[in-house]
């Protein structure tokens, strides 16, 4: 057996040379601002003025075709339903959609 005693730890090198980085081009681009956030709209006249256009009318009670992607089988539950989300989210624009879908129905009900 060697003597262990006296062996010293070999010296590891990893790297011969430093060599340095390459040059990096950089781009300056222009600061994106972050809009500043919109107060929420108020619906209250467009949710009175649909209100009052629904109560004036007959419903139909056939299936009625809002656009190429979506059929209303059951216009007084969409109604209902619609009027129900978009007083309880008052402009909050995530539930635009449901206002929108209001005023389209009311279009489609319009044409002759």
């Amino acid at each position: 057996m060697k003597n262990v005693k006296n062996v010293k730890p070999q010296k590891k090198t990893f790297f011969s040379q430093l060599e340095p980085l390459p040059k990096v081009e950089v781009f300056k681009t222009e600061r994106i601002e972050h809009p500043i956030k919109e107060k929420p709209q108020n619906w209250s006249n467009d949710i009175a003025e649909l209100e009052n256009y629904f109560a004036s009318i007959e419903l139909p009670t056939q299936p009625v075709k809002l656009n190429r992607c979506s059929t209303i089988t059951d216009c007084s539950l969409f109604i209902e339903n619609h009027f129900a989300t978009v007083k309880a989210n008052n402009g909050k624009r995530t539930f635009l959609p449901y206002l929108n879908r209001l005023q389209e129905l009311k279009q489609v009900l319009t044409i002759p």
